[in-house]
């Protein structure tokens, strides 16, 4: 009987250490799932924000766009005014 003592106390014993590396292992695992759950967290926050200020740019880019429209008109008619009183200058020039 002393055979099968020592095999039960030796299996009590591994299993014990079996479970207590389990356990550890468990708690590991936990530890990392809440960090990984916090960075996914920071990620989100960070595309949530990401997305409101490129939809912002968009804003910005569409008044950009309306502004150098102006611009442009703008240009457009002082090179067409520019360039009609440059030829009655010159028309006038030529005469005199």
């Amino acid at each position: 009987m002393t055979g099968n003592d020592t095999n039960s106390r030796t299996t009590v014993a591994v299993l014990g250490t079996k479970i207590d590396h389990l356990t550890n292992t468990v708690e590991s695992a936990v530890y990392e799932m809440k960090e990984q759950a916090k960075r996914t967290t920071e990620v989100e926050k960070c595309i949530a924000v990401l997305t409101i200020e490129y939809e912002s740019l968009d804003k910005e880019v569409e008044n950009m766009d309306d502004r150098y429209k102006k611009i442009n008109i703008a240009t457009a008619i002082g090179a067409t005014v520019g360039t009609t009183f440059a030829t009655v200058l010159a028309i006038f020039g030529i005469r005199q």
